[in-house]
């Protein structure tokens, strides 16, 4: 089991929570044990269920499995986030809660993933990020053309509006 499981599922680091929450979850869904994350197998009343047939047991097994699977491939410093957890749907709740937004490592992450930013599209990145005051150099640049449109060519255009400001007053 763990064979297949450390070939199949990253290390949790943090910044690789959708591919490792989409392998980690084929994985214990090829074990049977995703139910156990996802609610879908619940434990046994001990009410109803006596302690011959040994249901309970078998969940409580079956969840600890689950729980040991999802920790074996944690970072240590995200295992000290959920080593507290005593069900898996707590545990997968945690990291789901912690690591399921999208952090800052984990945008650049897929950032660095991707081929090329297309220079228009870095462009148009460096003009949104500039403040309201700059509303007309950015009028200005949108009207060029997309094959000169570049992160450079916005930058540069700044320091000229800025110079034209600082004759007019």
């Amino acid at each position: 089991m763990s064979n297949n499981l450390i070939a199949v599922v990253p290390i949790l680091d943090g910044s690789n929570w959708s591919l490792w929450s989409q392998q980690m979850k084929a994985y214990l869904m090829s074990q049977g044990l995703w139910g156990h994350c996802d609610g879908t197998i619940i434990m046994p009343d001990p009410v109803v269920t006596t302690s011959k047939d040994g249901s309970t047991n078998a969940w409580r097994l079956n969840d600890t499995k689950t729980i040991g699977t999802i920790r074996l491939q944690c970072s240590p410093a995200v295992a000290t986030l959920i080593q507290d957890k005593t069900m898996a749907k707590e545990t997968w709740k945690e990291l789901s809660f912690t690591y399921g937004i999208s952090s800052l490592a984990s945008i650049y992450n897929e950032l660095r993933g991707a081929q090329t930013i297309p220079n228009c599209l870095q462009g148009l990145i460096c003009l949104n990020a500039l403040p309201p005051r700059y509303d007309s150099v950015v009028q200005v640049l949108v009207q060029g053309s997309t094959s000169t449109m570049g992160c450079r060519h916005c930058l540069g255009a700044i320091p000229v509006q800025e110079d034209n400001t600082a004759r007019c007053t």
